[in-house]
């Protein structure tokens, strides 16, 4: 375990898989393990965990949650992101996997034959017992809970007493990402409804590798997520409270899954079914031998997004007419002169948060660009970044 960051108040340490201190990821069966990771961390408020699908993430969490229900009587509360997803149709289901686990049922193994099934009714989750005649007797109290962070302002009112634990699953989205608001704020008073003043609750956050540049990611000031590989776990603290994050880059299952087969086409993307890679969409690229000569560039402009740096060059070359985006690697220098899209509020007027919503000549030829679709990258990953700039931009509200 070694620091590699620190900023403000946030020290960041990093255990690299196979080094000192590596935390076993999987069970005997080969699939992700949580319950390792909350041995080694046993103080943290927060546990991260971003991988592949179908490598166990959710199945080792809900079965870990269902078995400190047994042991210790603590309920659990399940975070969904918006209200359709706790619906009954999208929720009933959640708990399906732990009764037909590897021929067993894992509810009648942790319940000790009492209960063998789960029943999602009005927001709560009960355990049940499902006859061979399909008859289903309903246990009275239910262990957990549903809720959601964009509507969660209305269960203030709400009291969890017995809860020790909080699962928000599908928390990285690719899709809309910056679609709710001030995001952050709604899941921290989704917390904070649920919490209250107690410090004994323990946060799962689980999510696909679909996306690394989540808002959640800057907002808890985890600085270095896109330096993780699989396998590797990275410890974050807070100066002087006793607030611990830990975020796991979760292995592959140890074995070649079976369903790898139906993804193995050349698209980069299903390497996140596959293997875990970040997804990243196909972006344009210039065609190759295409070169773009100091001359072409009749203007410069820079995006800041999530701590990294872009140039936009627009290009005029023969009849062409087009955007070209790529990475900056070295500090701005014009910082009066040079037209900056950033999402920090500046009193420079050559900085704008919203390139989406130009208000002078330049910015409406820029944004014209990215509509008629004359944006070409330097690779993927820019691509990516800057896709993910303009769905932050869009979810922005208007004044």
């Amino acid at each position: 375990m070694r620091p590699i960051k620190k900023q403000d108040d946030i020290s960041v340490e990093v255990i690299k898989k196979g080094t000192k201190g590596t935390v076993k990821s999987t069970n005997e069966l080969g699939f992700y393990e949580v319950r390792n990771l909350i041995d080694a961390f046993p103080d943290a408020y927060y546990y991260m965990l971003i991988g592949e699908r179908a490598n166990g993430k959710s199945f080792s969490v809900l079965d870990y949650i269902v078995e400190m229900y047994f042991k210790t009587k603590k309920k659990s509360v399940l975070i969904r992101r918006i209200l359709e997803q706790v619906k009954k149709n999208k929720m009933e289901k959640v708990f399906e996997n732990l009764e037909i686990n590897k021929n067993t049922n894992r509810i009648s193994e942790l319940s000790g034959g009492k209960f063998n099934h789960i029943v999602y009714r009005g927001r709560n989750f009960y355990f049940a017992n499902k006859k061979e005649d399909s008859s289903v007797v309903v246990s009275p109290e239910p262990f957990a809970f549903a809720s959601d962070i964009s509507t969660s302002i209305n269960d203030k009112s709400l009291s969890y007493p017995d809860v020790g634990y909080i699962v928000f699953d599908e928390f990285l989205v690719k899709e809309n990402a910056y679609s709710l608001n001030d995001e952050f704020v709604k899941f921290c008073n989704a917390l904070s409804t649920i919490i209250r003043l107690r410090d004994d609750i323990k946060v799962f956050m689980i999510g696909n590798t679909v996306n690394k540049y989540s808002p959640y990611f800057k907002e808890m000031g985890l600085t270095n997520i896109k330096s993780l590989e699989k396998g590797d776990v990275q410890v974050y603290t807070y100066g002087h409270s006793k607030l611990k994050v830990v975020v796991q880059f979760t292995d592959s299952p140890t074995f070649e899954k079976k369903s790898n087969v139906y993804f193995a086409f050349g698209n980069q993307s299903l390497r996140m079914i596959t293997s875990g890679d970040w997804e990243l969409g196909f972006f344009p690229h210039c065609p190759d031998g295409y070169k773009i000569l100091p001359k072409d560039i009749k203007f410069k402009f820079y995006i800041e997004f999530e701590e990294e740096l872009f140039q936009g060059n627009i290009v005029k070359k023969d009849e062409d007419l087009f955007l070209f985006i790529h990475e900056k690697t070295t500090p701005l220098k014009e910082l009066k002169n040079d037209v900056v899209f950033s999402q920090v509020p500046s009193t420079n007027k050559n900085y704008r948060m919203l390139i989406n919503r130009p208000t002078d000549r330049i910015g409406k030829i820029i944004w014209k660009m990215f509509v008629d679709e004359k944006v070409f990258y330097s690779n993927n990953s820019v691509g990516n970044a800057i896709d993910c700039y303009i769905s932050w931009c869009s979810g922005k509200r208007r004044f």
